[in-house]
């Protein structure tokens, strides 16, 4: 019987090693376990401030890129309204110029007008009184034949 108790406590002493092993092991694969999910939890965390870092320097560099495009198309939208600016300004100087010029051609046309007319008057009144010189001489004549013809002159 002693060798049953022996057996017995040997069996009882390797089920308590036993259960002292599981207990160890389980407790090293709790354990592990935590571990394992504190890594896990410190990738994801990790993972998703990164995600969240990236995502905020894409939504930075978004808003540079509108920033500098709305630059860009203000400073163009200024050239052009220059460009403009100066077209018009060209065109009004423009005009005025050809009023001046068509004002001087209207002015020299009147002028050459009336020297014209002038000359035509005057080679008129010239004329006139050529043909009035001439016809006073001619009646003069005619005056003079007829006294001469009744012998009064």
């Amino acid at each position: 019987m002693a060798g049953v108790a022996e057996g017995l406590a040997r069996v009882a002493s390797d089920i308590a090693a036993d259960r002292r092993a599981r207990g160890k092991l389980a407790t090293e694969i709790k354990a592990a376990a935590n571990e394992r999910r504190s890594d896990v939890e410190s990738f994801l965390k990790n993972t998703n401030s990164a995600r969240g870092e990236a995502a905020r320097q894409q939504a930075a560099e978004a808003e540079q890129t509108t920033l500098r495009r709305q630059t860009e198309i203000k400073a163009r939208l200024d050239d052009f309204a220059g460009e403009r600016d100066a077209r018009q300004r060209e065109r009004r100087e423009q005009v005025a110029a050809q009023r001046k010029e068509a004002a001087a051609f209207k002015r020299d046309l009147t002028n050459g007008v009336d020297a014209f007319r002038d000359k035509l008057s005057r080679h008129g009144r010239d004329r006139a009184a050529e043909i009035r010189s001439s016809l006073c001489a001619y009646a003069q004549d005619r005056a003079d034949g007829t006294a001469i013809w009744r012998g009064a002159l």
